[in-house]
């Protein structure tokens, strides 16, 4: 086989197996707040606003992101693909050096996609969650666009009109996300000076670029609904030092860094490996360790796809395993074949020490798979037991269960974490496929002194006109619909009853629609606010409420529940779950 036609081959199995994982990728919780149909085009422009100060700083992750699931669901998942088997091809330039063209191999390509996939979070996100994979995957691959300072190390070339292109390139990246960012910062700041030191002529332009990413990395971290997001939800913190909440975050996300520095050591031990494969290359001798560094810096500011995948643990555990053992005989056959004589014993030594490092956290992570799996079990059984509407006592969970075992929240049955981290986890948990019987039903909100709500629900598909009366006609409000309706009106039906709750984190685990994500800048006029939106299960919108707030989303104001109009409720559905088909018959 050629080298081209080797390029080719790889190129179309990597997009057959990218195109696969998108179109096999199920859709989660946060996806369908990206699914409300809009207006014009503008209303993502104002979205975009409304998630900075409620929820992210990501403006333009989010403005992608919306855009993307937008799209028709072939044309999203042929474009994600595509994008991801370019930002294989830009690494591989980056990585390869000045000579690329002629040493780039099919084994290269694969190689790098395995590492990427392994390394970088949400790239790998594609085939556990949809929206999870454009946050990162378009802002890396632009990070990685920035070639000019790759030419200025590698040739000490300088071209200022490139370098004035990334000005607005940096700022639209820098606030795309802020995983990538500072890696990214450092690695072209710290390129630039070796080759301008080199050269001994200094310039300030090359300089701009990574200073207004770190200026972007401060505003998106500075984002007041990001505040709400990375301190965990909880409101407690907001008032607290800027640096206290984050600072926690960190803190419990380092014991699990530590389980996956085996892949963190092996992805940069891998970029070494292949850039020092030409011995013979005049790149300059910092280039492999600053390349390595910045990608173990990438690695480490991301969080690993397997601990944080919205989806049950086999299928991440199965995909992370697999890319991993690929790119660790890929890094033995470079480091064996294509290294100098004076190099080669030491690769050895270090490629078996990494060998072993990584048959360990493989093993590590089976066992963790295996506890996992054993207790899910324990807990579903202890579920099957239960009446649906009544809470669970949940066992004592071993540590590594809870960053990736998610609770499900359906048909009423809540099965409540005993701790911190599992908590914040059990609202991201995966929504069962649910199969639709179309029939159409109305809604009528509970209370008409609070106002005239009018929906109709075909499907999953809720459409409603609300005109709120009495002093609700000037507070903003939002739709709610609790995952666990039962517990949630036994636990905190009375308060309601009379509008007097306060505390709308009883909504955290449900899906929150807020009237200007549906339509941004409608007011409470005399033709009332419509509304049109997604729900992940028809069934939901049969337990939904109005929440009028005053201020924030936390001061709750007026509580309205939804009801179904009398005879047009569900005839039938199939549940998506095997659990909640076994309470179908039981019942």
């Amino acid at each position: 086989m050629t080298r081209r036609t080797g390029l080719w081959a790889a190129s179309l199995l990597l997009f057959a197996v990218l195109l696969a994982f998108h179109v096999m990728s199920p859709l989660v919780l946060d996806d369908y707040g990206f699914l409300a149909r809009l207006e014009k085009a503008s209303d993502i422009l104002a979205m975009s606003v409304h998630q900075y100060f409620t929820w992210d700083g990501r403006i333009t992750g989010y403005i992608l992101n919306h855009c993307i699931l937008f799209m028709p669901t072939a044309a999203a998942n042929i474009l994600l693909a595509l994008s991801q088997l370019g930002l294989v091809w830009v690494m591989a330039m980056h990585v390869l050096g000045r000579d690329w063209k002629e040493r780039v191999t099919g084994v290269h390509l694969l190689g790098i996609a395995c590492l990427l996939w392994l390394s970088i979070p949400n790239v790998g996100q594609a085939f556990f969650w949809k929206t999870g994979t454009p946050y990162i995957t378009f802002p890396t691959l632009f990070l990685l666009l920035l070639w000019p300072y790759r030419a200025l190390a590698e040739w000490g070339e300088y071209r200022a009109r490139a370098f004035y292109a990334l000005i607005p390139l940096a700022v639209f990246c820098g606030l795309g996300d802020f995983h990538e960012t500072v890696a990214a910062a450092i690695l072209i700041a710290a390129m630039s000076a070796w080759a301008m030191r080199q050269s001994g002529r200094w310039r300030v332009l090359p300089f701009i670029p990574p200073v207004l990413l770190l200026v972007c990395f401060a505003v998106i971290y500075k984002a007041p609904g990001n505040m709400v997001r990375i301190q965990g939800l909880n409101p407690e913190f907001i008032n607290r030092a800027w640096f206290d909440g984050p600072l926690e975050h960190l803190a419990g996300q380092g014991m699990i860094q530590a389980y996956f520095a085996w892949e963190y050591a092996l992805a940069a031990l891998a970029l070494f490996v292949l850039l020092r494969r030409d011995t013979g290359s005049t790149r300059p001798p910092g280039s492999p360790l600053v390349m390595a560094g910045a990608f173990f810096l990438l690695a480490q500011a991301a969080q690993m796809v397997f601990m944080f995948s919205p989806s049950p643990a086999a299928r991440a555990y199965t995909a992370s395993a697999i890319f991993m053992i690929v790119a660790a005989l890929i890094l033995f056959d470079q480091a064996r074949t294509h290294t100098a004589d004076r190099w080669k014993t030491p690769f050895r030594i270090f490629w078996a020490a990494a060998s072993a490092v990584c048959l360990a956290g493989l093993v590590t992570t089976g066992i963790m798979y295996a506890e996992t799996s054993a207790y899910a079990g324990a807990v579903e059984k202890l579920a099957r037991e239960a009446r649906p509407g009544s809470d669970i006592e949940v066992p004592p969970a071993p540590y590594c269960v809870g960053p990736y075992l998610f609770y499900g929240r359906e048909n009423g049955i809540q099965a409540d974490p005993e701790d911190w981290a599992n908590e914040q986890f059990a609202a991201c948990f995966k929504l069962r496929s649910i199969k639709l019987i179309h029939e159409r039903f109305d809604l009528v909100s509970g209370d008409q002194a609070a106002g005239a709500f009018q929906g109709t629900v075909d499907g999953s598909e809720l459409t409603f006109r609300y005109t709120p009366a009495g002093e609700n006609a000037a507070l903003p409000f939002y739709l709610a619909f609790p995952m666990d309706p039962e517990t949630f009106w036994q636990k905190h039906g009375a308060p309601f009853l009379d509008g007097q709750a306060q505390d709308s984190s009883l909504f955290r685990y449900g899906l929150r629609l807020n009237y200007d994500h549906i339509h941004p800048g409608k007011t409470s006029g005399p033709g009332g606010i419509q509304g049109h939106a997604v729900l992940p299960s028809p069934d939901l919108a049969t337990r939904g409420y109005i929440v009028h707030y005053r201020g924030d989303e936390d001061a709750v104001a007026a509580v309205v529940p939804l009801r179904v109009k009398a005879g047009r409720q569900f005839a039938d559905r199939a549940r998506g779950s095997a659990l909640m088909q076994k309470w179908g018959e039981r019942q």
